[in-house]
């Protein structure tokens, strides 16, 4: 019995008023029924109708192709290996949405406008492998050409041969640290086992990287984070941060305000001694120089007017000892000469 069918028989039942001049039970009774049948027929029609996520009435084409909002506002993706993860997570989680709950045939619509999303490097490896159009196949063949080749061995010894050096700090160190971890999620996440038991395989590498994060901890950084007993990596790194704070406010507060108080009344009290102090001899300057015999005091800057008139009175001086010396030498001359000449008379006396 179609639909048609069961709405014309609904119409033919008698109404309320011929059932009441209806005298026989068992007729009332019987059409009761038929009623009651019609009814449980129409709703689990509509129930079927209504698993199924389809109106009653046939799809218009327009809206039947129309692509939903979550794939619209789906990122492109362009071949970048470190957003591969994030990407494919976010395309699988949306085609989830959709997926058994539309028709086969838009389903892979859907699936086509996601994989339309991708373009650059990664389309022509798409190209290259045939361009498939199953998403599970593009997810296998993305992660096998742009995937991280690192194995989780590699990963495990960097997040352990991580140590944090003199020059440098807790930030850096942390963010270190938590890339390498984020690095091991990431890979731990392609692989099918763990994805299975993710919770399980997430609070390991949780507990792995805290102790690796501890262990590379300086002195005396190493002591205090290992007794707070931290949850997890973030958990250490704030308490680290505190003690890092409260290690800074001890070094302001010894050098604070009352500390400069301090220093400012000792300097006081140094000039106020040093008063009445008698002032000591400076050695250095009371030492006489004895490798210069003749030091000449600095001459001082002269008018150049003076100059010449300086000039002129020293050679008019220089002049005139030279004649005095000239006179003195012909007087010394002529008193040899007499003394000579007695000296001769003498001999010719004797």
């Amino acid at each position: 019995m179609n639909r048609s069918e069961k709405f014309n028989k609904l119409r033919n039942l008698p109404t309320l008023s011929e059932l009441e001049d209806s005298d026989n039970m068992e007729e009332l009774a019987g059409k009761l029924g038929e009623m009651m049948a019609a009814i449980n027929a129409l709703q689990g029609q509509y129930q079927t109708l209504a698993s199924s996520h389809s109106s009653p009435r046939d799809i218009p084409i327009g809206d039947y192709y129309r692509i939903p909002d979550p794939i619209k506002s789906l990122q492109p993706f362009e071949g970048n290996r470190k957003q591969l993860s994030a990407w494919l997570n976010t395309a699988e989680n949306t085609l989830n949405l959709f997926k058994g709950k539309v028709p086969h045939d838009l389903y892979c619509t859907y699936v086509t406008a996601v994989t339309n999303k991708i373009s650059g490097k990664a389309k022509d490896i798409l190209c290259l492998a045939g361009n498939p159009q199953d998403f599970d196949q593009v997810k296998e063949i993305l992660i096998s050409s742009l995937g991280d080749r690192q194995e989780l061995s590699t990963y495990k010894c960097q997040m352990w041969q991580n140590r944090m050096t003199d020059s440098m700090n807790i930030h850096h160190y942390y963010q270190t640290s938590k890339e390498i971890v984020q690095n091991i999620k990431t890979l731990a996440k392609q692989n099918a086992k763990y994805l299975a038991h993710w919770d399980a395989i997430n609070s390991f590498i949780d507990e792995d990287a805290l102790a690796a994060f501890i262990a590379g901890l300086r002195a005396p950084y190493f002591g205090h984070a290992q007794a707070a007993r931290p949850k997890d990596i973030e958990d250490a790194y704030a308490f680290l941060c505190k003690y890092k704070a409260q290690e800074l406010n001890a070094i302001a507060h010894e050098r604070g305000p009352k500390k400069q108080l301090l220093n400012n009344q000792r300097k006081f009290q140094n000039e106020e001694k040093a008063k009445f102090e008698p002032q000591k001899p400076n050695r250095a300057n009371s030492v006489r120089k004895f490798s210069k015999q003749n030091d000449a005091p600095e001459p001082m800057d002269i008018d150049p007017s003076l100059r010449t008139k300086l000039s002129h009175i020293r050679k008019q001086y220089n002049n005139n000892e030279a004649e005095t010396e000239d006179e003195g030498s012909e007087d010394e001359e002529e008193l040899a000469e007499g003394n000579f000449c007695i000296a001769n008379k003498d001999k010719e006396g004797i």
